[in-house]
């Protein structure tokens, strides 16, 4: 976990306002990470105590907080606000002064977004679906710690969630038809609808959407597949629907990407991409082993299942 420690004395918290939203996922992974190890893991004095990664952690959020109402994407505005509400609400650190009340920023930013919302009822395109899941997963996280909550975006997010539960195959249990990015859209939205807002009404439509879609997604999934593919997959196996399978194949990730960073393909970098863009991913995927090792540090050290 040293690396960890490193990125983030190499990595201000500050971040412009053009920085790219992946990098800012990577620094709240690898900060919440290092500051879940020292507050219950006890390991103040190998990573520096609490009150430093907590500050760094409130540095991080106020630069979110303000790159919100800057950001000039909708994806990316989704994003920010979702990071920036898990941050300030989430319960992991106390944020003492703050700059902007990013609930009611995020609220009239779903304002906006959800005036004219219906349910997707055709097949999308692989950007609209993108968009609609990122709006979908703010909606939820709002959902979760908002206070001003609007009884129609509660039954928007389950009309949407009833009209895909429909189009499961019985026999199969999947969606017929779709890529592997938009079933694990899907699923994501399924397991953040559990775990956010307590909803255990589809235990058993998890665990099959779980078992056709996961095993789906590995063989479609290499390290060197889009990094926001390899993003997603991992997130979705950190809902913990089938816990003890899903911890075996996020180790088997975090290998693999420990294997791409120390030993990169000359041809696995997609054409046109930065350097800057480059150093984002690769920050990235150090974000996502520095995770997994985090939680299983935890796991190990106060036998609990993290």
């Amino acid at each position: 976990m040293n690396r960890a420690l490193f990125l983030l004395q190499s990595t201000p918290p500050v971040l412009s306002a053009s920085g790219q939203t992946i990098r800012q996922r990577a620094l709240v992974r690898i900060a919440t990470s290092l500051y879940e190890l020292v507050s219950v893991g006890g390991m103040d004095e190998a990573f520096g105590g609490r009150t430093v990664i907590g500050d760094y952690l409130g540095s991080l959020y106020h630069s979110l907080s303000m790159q919100c109402a800057e950001a000039p994407q909708r994806m990316a505005k989704a994003d920010l606000y979702c990071e920036a509400i898990q941050l300030r609400l989430g319960g992991l650190i106390a944020i003492t002064t703050d700059r902007l009340d990013i609930l009611e920023d995020a609220r009239r930013f779903l304002i906006r977004e959800m005036r004219d919302w219906t349910p997707a009822t055709v097949p999308l395109t692989e950007a609209e679906a993108e968009v609609r899941f990122r709006i979908l997963r703010l909606l939820a996280t709002y959902l979760a710690f908002g206070t001003e909550i609007d009884s129609a975006w509660k039954e928007a997010l389950q009309e949407q969630l009833r009209r895909w539960e429909q189009t499961v195959d019985p026999a199969t249990g999947r969606w017929t038809g779709l890529s592997t990015a938009q079933a694990l859209y899907r699923l994501k939205l399924f397991a953040m609808q559990r775990r956010l807002l307590r909803d255990y009404g589809r235990e058993d439509l998890l665990a099959r959407l779980h078992d056709a879609c996961i095993p789906e997604a590995m063989a479609a999934l290499s390290p060197h597949a889009d990094s926001r593919l390899v993003e997603l997959f991992h997130e979705t196996l950190g809902e913990r629907i089938r816990p003890a399978t899903d911890w075996t194949i996020l180790r088997s990730l975090k290998d693999s990407l420990q294997t791409l960073l120390q030993n990169p393909r000359p041809d696995a970098a997609p054409q046109g991409r930065t350097p800057g863009e480059t150093a984002d991913i690769r920050l990235l995927y150090h974000s996502l082993i520095i995770q997994t090792t985090a939680r299983e540090d935890l796991t190990r050290r106060c036998g609990i299942d993290c």
